[in-house]
Parts: structure tokens; C-alpha cells; sequence
């Protein structure tokens, strides 16, 4: 079995005559933080969709820990490990915080239909221990406190760090972050990163698509670029996102240009 959690080979996919994922090759191994970036447009909301099968590939595969999943639909994935958070938010309007969490821990309900209509004693005991799980999770992710309120009365920053905390009660071997710091300010985006240092230090492995690079420079362990949906660059944060393929996909030829004039004239002063 690979040691990769998450593998792509030659994975693409195409709409028409539009190829918007190109021969992607791309492997996460276990407890890392990976960052996916991109220019708008360069294929990462396709990719991460084909990730957690929302869509399938034309052509390639895709395996989670080893095992093949290309074609399977996104209840496989989710068996296999695969969790994931989406750019627009998707809370369930009128749940508190706590039942978001266990809507998460559904999969460990043994009871029946019947059952949960009709509470037994087996029912109800088994409903007070998968809350307090749901419970122990909020407290990891700082959200005990507001176990009972209305999830979408929450402030932004903490609904993004409930829709994790909803994700991480699958019990997931990688979970895959679609823009979680989109709209945060530089103080909420910090939180996020440490969060995401917490869940790793737990074993998990984390892929994140990101438009912030601060963010991505700051928090993941290794990165890589599309544009046009294919992987132009990867590596190490530092080194990758200054790399003059990955400048000009975000800058354009003369932009990138006018950044080399720049720093050129301040290393002359």
C-alpha cells in the first residue's frame, strides 16, 4: 500500500473541447499541510472536486491510502477518508453548532429509523455519547462555548471553524480546504493556519486551496502552482513562489517583468 494519502497520475479532465485538468500528477503524504494556488481560472475548483468525487476524470487515477477510487462517487470517497469544506459556506439554516457536529458523526449511529422516532433505552444512550464526541471535537476547536447557539448566527470566522469541525467528525485521513480563509481578515486567517497546525500535529493530512499566499507561504509544508490546468511548479513555499513561471501566471509577462525592474533598481540602492 502507498504511504501517499492522496494520489493523482496523468488525472485529467475535460468539458467539451475545454481541457480544464491536463495530465495532473500529485501525491500528499501523510500529516502534511499541502497548499494548491492558482490564478482564478487555472482548474483548482475542478481539481478538488475530482478529489472528492463531485466529478470524475476522463482520464487517469485517483487513489486515497493506495486504493483506487477514479469513477467512484463522493460517498466512496468519504468511506475511504476523504472530507472536505467548500469556498461558499454550506451550514444547515435553524441546526445549532453541536448538531452541525453531529450530523458529522452520523456514520457511528447504529440505532434504526425506528428507533430514533420512538427513543429506547439503547437509542438514548447511544444519542448522549455520540454528543458528548461532538462535544470533545467543538472543545478542540475552540467551539465548546458555543455548542448551543445557531450555527449561521455565529460570526464568519467561527462558522468556517465549525464546517472543519464538522468535516474532522468523519474521521478523515485527509481533508481538503477549499478557500477556507476567503474573506477573513489577517487576524482570522492566522487562527485558521494554527487551527490547521493543530489538526496535523493529530496525524491528519490537509490539502488547501488558497488564493492567499501570505497564508500559504506562512502555514503549508509544500505547495503547488496551476495555471491552465496544469501543475507549472512545486515544492517548498518559499522557494516555488519565487520561481519567474510561477510570478508571471500570477503578474503576466509584464508584470513579472516590472516586479524584476523593481527589485532590481532596489538591490542598486
Amino acid at each position: 500500500m502507498s504511504s501517499d494519502i492522496l494520489k493523482l497520475s496523468e488525472v485529467s479532465r475535460t468539458f467539451g473541447g475545454l481541457k480544464a485538468i491536463d495530465g495532473m500528477n500529485l501525491s500528499v503524504g501523510e500529516g502534511v499541510i499541502f497548499g494548491l494556488i492558482g490564478p482564478n481560472g487555472a482548474g483548482k475548483t475542478t481539481l478538488i472536486n475530482l478529489m472528492s468525487g463531485l466529478d470524475a476524470p476522463n482520464k487517469g487515477t485517483i487513489a486515497i491510502s493506495g486504493i483506487d477510487l477514479t469513477g467512484k462517487k463522493a460517498h466512496h470517497f468519504a468511506r475511504s477518508g476523504v472530507a472536505r469544506t467548500f469556498q461558499n459556506m454550506k451550514l444547515f439554516k435553524g441546526m445549532t453548532v453541536l448538531e452541525h457536529v453531529i450530523v458529522g458523526l452520523d456514520s457511528e449511529r447504529k440505532s434504526r429509523f425506528w428507533q430514533m422516532i420512538i427513543p429506547v433505552q439503547s437509542e438514548r444512550k447511544e444519542r448522549k455519547a455520540v454528543s458528548a464526541k461532538a462535544l470533545k471535537i467543538l472543545e478542540h476547536l475552540g467551539l465548546a462555548h458555543v455548542a448551543d447557539r445557531i450555527a449561521d448566527t455565529l460570526p464568519y470566522g467561527s462558522q468556517r471553524r465549525l464546517e472543519i469541525a464538522r468535516a474532522i467528525a468523519t474521521n478523515p485521513k485527509i481533508l481538503l480546504l477549499d478557500e477556507p480563509t476567503a474573506g477573513m481578515n489577517a487576524v482570522e486567517s492566522e487562527e485558521i493556519g494554527e487551527l490547521l497546525n493543530v489538526l496535523r500535529k493529530d496525524g491528519l493530512s490537509i490539502l488547501v486551496v488558497e488564493h492567499n499566499i501570505a497564508f500559504v507561504r506562512h502555514f503549508c509544508d509544500r505547495i503547488a502552482v496551476m495555471n491552465f490546468g496544469q501543475k507549472i511548479a512545486e515544492g517548498l513555499p518559499g522557494e516555488t513562489l519565487d520561481l519567474p513561471a510561477v510570478r508571471e501566471a500570477y503578474l503576466g509577462a509584464s508584470g513579472a517583468e516590472r516586479l524584476h525592474r523593481l527589485r532590481a533598481g532596489r538591490n542598486r540602492v
